[in-house]
């Protein structure tokens, strides 16, 4: 067996965070109703239809799904990029809305972990399309950290370098049992692919939809 890493185990100490707050940290099934391109195409085409519309208040029901690239926390609110196989989308979350669930995404969510978001689109002050999640749950935890880290905004600034991750291949979270109308036919998991109680270091896929059912397989290079 591997040795894991200081920042291996720290990530693995945060799976018992989630376990005992009563998240799964690999469930069953995933959901999503729109991609982040979808999304952000629907947000526009209700702007377009109605010119009044007030941007700086939440619109629609959107719930997407993807890996996050950046976090940036202030306090009782945070700034998240997450990015899938259509683009990347800010998340908006604020503790006066999720209560407890906020200090566990604080707490327990890194770079690299596949999110599952739900919330209406709004624009903030620096123009950019952000979903204000109402609520959200972990769909695969990445153990093992992303590539060193590089300079991109959130929201319009710099977040710390230790929030935000390196460009990898944007892969959609754990891979699906059933491939029923897949993310991306690159990603699909091929019928020899090996699956995991728990999925160790190593990097993850998820193809799914709304409902798909999902299992809990890392994906390594024989599987690709």
């Amino acid at each position: 067996m591997r040795e894991y890493s200081e920042l291996e185990k720290i990530r693995l100490q945060k799976l018992d965070r989630l376990r005992a707050a009563g998240m799964d940290p690999y469930p069953p099934r995933a959901e999503r109703s729109h991609t982040s391109a979808q999304a952000l195409a629907d947000y526009a085409a209700r702007l377009a239809a109605d010119a009044a519309a007030e941007t700086h208040a939440a619109a629609g029901q959107y719930t997407v799904a993807g890996r996050l690239r950046a976090i940036r926390v202030m306090g009782k609110a945070a700034f998240a990029h997450m990015e899938d196989a259509a683009g990347r989308l800010q998340l908006y979350l604020r503790a006066d809305n999720l209560g407890e669930k906020y200090a566990l995404f604080v707490d327990a969510f890194d770079l690299g972990d596949f999110i599952q978001a739900s919330g209406g689109l709004f624009k903030t002050k620096t123009g950019e399309v952000t979903l204000w999640v109402t609520d959200f749950r972990m769909l695969a935890k990445a153990v093992s950290p992303l590539p060193a880290p590089k300079e991109e905004l959130v929201d319009g600034q710099r977040p710390k370098s230790a929030t935000c991750s390196a460009r990898a291949p944007a892969l959609p979270p754990p891979c699906a049992a059933s491939l029923t109308n897949t993310i991306s036919s690159r990603w699909k998991r091929p019928s020899s692919s090996r699956c995991m109680a728990e999925p160790p270091p190593g990097r993850l896929s998820l193809t799914t939809t709304s409902s798909t059912r999902i299992c809990s397989c890392a994906f390594r290079s024989s599987c690709i």
